[in-house]
């Protein structure tokens, strides 16, 4: 009587194949979810900023600031033509903070991360036939 053995590869040769057609599309995956969760943190930002005049919250925007990274800005300026977008975020010496920008983003963040993972877990999850 005979014992064979054998060991067959076929499987992760089709998943690196399925991965290597696959990994072109991360970038684009990155910065669609990049995009959508951005537009999110600046709707929350607007949402969750404290309103005096309503200048704070009508300035928050988004930003391309590169390929792979779009930033949340605020650049109010009071009468004196200063930007003072700062001051509610992290407060002053006279002004408790008042966060709105980071608590958006953090927010933001969770929901980006969660989009890119979902989506690439399809993209990479090859289940052979």
């Amino acid at each position: 009587m005979s014992v064979k053995i054998t060991v067959d590869v076929t499987n992760f040769v089709n998943y690196i194949n399925e991965t290597k057609e696959n990994i072109s599309e991360v970038p684009e995956v990155c910065n669609n979810y990049l995009a959508l969760g951005m537009e999110l943190a600046e709707g929350l930002a607007q949402l969750y900023a404290p309103v005096d005049t309503g200048t704070l919250r009508d300035e928050i925007h988004r930003e391309q600031v590169a390929d792979n990274a779009i930033a949340l800005v605020s650049n109010p300026v009071n009468k004196q033509g200063q930007t003072y977008g700062s001051f509610p975020e992290f407060g002053t010496s006279k002004q408790s903070e008042q966060p709105h920008m980071r608590p958006a983003v953090e927010e933001a963040v969770v929901e980006i991360m969660a989009g890119i993972k979902g989506e690439l877990m399809k993209k990479f999850s090859y289940l052979p036939p």
